[in-house]
């Protein structure tokens, strides 16, 4: 199991960031739709997740509707859905 390095609170407390020694997790939860970006990532809607790993792997998932990008992988979805590149 990976070791957290740390977590940080963005955008008000909407996007948390989750750092690990392979991968970092973004994770969007706001009561109302927003657009929320740090570095690679851009979230919007209320409810998403984006990771990144350290060999540049990537992953976006939507558990409502809206959009996920990391680096150059976005998903647009209208209901939940996942993308791996």
């Amino acid at each position: 199991m990976s070791r957290v390095l740390a977590i940080t609170t963005l955008a008000d407390g909407r996007l948390l960031k989750v750092t690990l020694p392979d991968q970092t997790h973004w994770i969007l939860l706001s009561k109302d739709p927003v657009t929320v970006t740090d570095g690679p990532v851009r979230l919007s809607g209320t409810a998403a997740v984006a990771k990144r790993w350290a060999d540049g792997q990537t992953q976006v998932t939507l558990l409502a509707g809206g959009e996920a990008a990391c680096g150059e992988l976005t998903l647009t979805s209208q209901e939940p859905a996942s993308r791996q590149q």
